[in-house]
């Protein structure tokens, strides 16, 4: 018994997502998949209960974890994710804050009685749940695209050979930081991240001399 419960606690996400693969082919019955990767058959019936929880955790790339702690208000984060993801897919930066205030939002929606609370603790722990990570805005390559640099590139050349260097300017813009939104933002560990440039109220455009 003690050996089967070193097991038990060593245990991953992975190791748990295998047995359920087992039990959807068919290839074995209940007690076989047990006795096969060695767990006691109460262990199954466990991994089969959690089976929403374990799969997410999975898709969310946490495989070696170990232990997956469930959200004490589990509407409330799943509202979260949603309005997260859907801020990710329009390019949005979302701060821990912002997503702190949201999921507070969330849970009076629910419900006008909650005594929701989104913690610095909650905001860990479910940003580990989701897999999501925090990240530096740093460029603006998310709203360039590479295929149109080149072209235009290529083509610069032709288009200065008439001018001198002295009649050349590079000019572009920057903001003042009114209103401005986040330099860092969170994002899914497994989203392809690229930056992005923050929006403005106000904007400046300086020009320079090539010579």
């Amino acid at each position: 018994m003690d050996g089967e419960n070193r097991k038990l606690d060593v245990l991953s996400v992975e190791d748990k997502i295998k047995p359920l693969k087992f039990l959807d082919e068919k290839l074995k019955d209940k007690v076989e998949i047990a006795a096969y990767f060695k767990i006691p058959s109460r262990t199954l019936s466990t991994i089969i209960k959690n089976r929403e929880i374990i799969e997410k955790s999975y898709d969310a790339g946490n495989r070696k974890k170990i232990k997956i702690r469930n959200s004490t208000y589990p509407e409330v984060e799943e509202c979260a994710r949603k309005w997260f993801v859907e801020c990710r897919d329009q390019d949005l930066p979302v701060s821990g804050l912002m997503l702190q205030h949201k999921s507070e939002d969330f849970a009076k929606e629910l419900d006008s009685n909650s005594e929701f609370k989104a913690s610095n603790g909650w905001l860990e722990n479910s940003t580990k749940r989701h897999n999501i990570v925090l990240r530096k805005l740093c460029s603006q390559s998310a709203s360039v695209d590479a295929s149109s640099c080149e072209e235009w590139l290529s083509g610069l050349p032709s288009l200065l050979k008439d001018y001198k260097a002295g009649d050349v300017f590079n000019a572009d813009e920057t903001g003042l930081f009114l209103q401005s939104l986040p330099n860092k933002t969170a994002a899914f560990k497994s989203e392809e991240f690229y930056g992005g440039k923050q929006s403005y109220d106000r904007t400046i455009q300086k020009a320079e001399k090539l010579s």
